[in-house]
């Protein structure tokens, strides 16, 4: 597949417009959502196939098994992802890549 084309594929994902977190597997729905406010994405412009995402939760503390992904209140898919911030507050940034291959 040539590289437009791969980057039109891969475009159709710019849907997916917000990134949450999880506290257990959100399974097909999203549950176990963490409460935390969803935090905006803004993909790269895709090339070869690839764009990227990056979005930073500012001072948050729990344990995150799954980050979440939303085309505005539509659940989409869930990626297992270890996040444990313990104790102080900290930004946690968490950085989302969407790949179509040919």
């Amino acid at each position: 597949m040539i590289a437009a084309q791969l980057n039109l594929l891969c475009a159709a994902y710019q849907n997916v417009d917000r990134v949450g977190l999880a506290t257990a597997d959100p399974g097909p729905t999203g549950a176990n959502d963490s409460g935390i406010t969803k935090r905006t994405l803004s993909w790269s412009t895709p090339a070869a196939g690839n764009m990227t995402a990056v979005a930073t939760f500012p001072s948050i503390t729990g344990i995150f098994t799954h980050i979440t992904l939303w085309d505005g209140s539509v659940f989409i898919e869930a990626i297992p992802n270890a996040i444990n911030v313990a104790g102080t507050p900290s930004d946690v940034t968490v950085a989302v890549e969407h790949t179509v291959d040919a």
